[in-house]
């Protein structure tokens, strides 16, 4: 991956995540979207993306939502988009960067499904964010100023994505189809363990 994502497709392979939901946490810019597009696209499941839930929802775009009613208000209607995940389809979700801030939102993601943290540099999320004016938390400027308020957020946040992911897998100038390939496998074989380790405990 340079500053965009490179799409590539392939097969659906067999896992065993049918019953699960694969939740993609992470800072903004390091691909949750574009990667949830193509996972969906591989395991032939919807894709679901919390911050156009909270959209549909408030019926505004998020940074009016963050403008009139503030960051707390933007908070409570993503856990209830993830809350509905819980009566869904077993889908590919795309969570929103602050997802992991409310604790109860990281115990209900770990409860449906398995939770992947998708990581890459600050300068990498910096160049990728100047593609877009759709990040409220991140000063206009798309200069130093940015790639610091990046930096400072990342190091504020990194705790909280370290505790809640059970997989981390980074981003940087890699393609969607090799990142997803790993993401499968991985994810795959962290099911298998589970379902050994309830077997022993049972």
């Amino acid at each position: 991956m340079q500053n965009r994502l490179q799409n590539t497709r392939g097969s659906a392979p067999d896992t065993a995540l049918s019953k699960q939901h694969i939740f993609l946490i992470g800072f903004m810019a390091v691909g949750k979207t574009t990667l949830a597009a193509e996972l969906s696209s591989r395991l032939n499941r919807p894709r679901v993306d919390t911050d156009e839930l909270v959209v549909q929802n408030a019926g505004m775009d998020i940074p009016n939502i963050f403008r009139h009613f503030g960051e707390a208000h933007f908070r409570r209607l993503e856990h209830s988009a993830l809350a509905a995940l819980a009566k869904a389809t077993p889908s590919v979700v795309s969570c929103g960067g602050g997802i992991v801030l409310l604790p109860e939102n990281v115990a209900l993601m770990r409860s449906l499904g398995i939770v992947v943290r998708l990581t890459a540099t600050a300068e990498t999320i910096w160049k990728r964010s100047c593609e877009s004016s759709d990040r409220p938390l991140l000063p206009a400027s798309t200069g130093v100023e940015r790639l610091a308020s990046i930096k400072t957020m990342l190091a504020e946040r990194e705790e909280q994505y370290r505790a809640a992911a059970e997989l981390a897998i980074t981003t940087d100038d890699r393609s969607a189809g090799d990142i997803c390939a790993e993401i499968l496998s991985r994810c795959t074989e962290l099911t298998v363990q589970k379902a050994s380790s309830s077997q022993l405990k049972a």
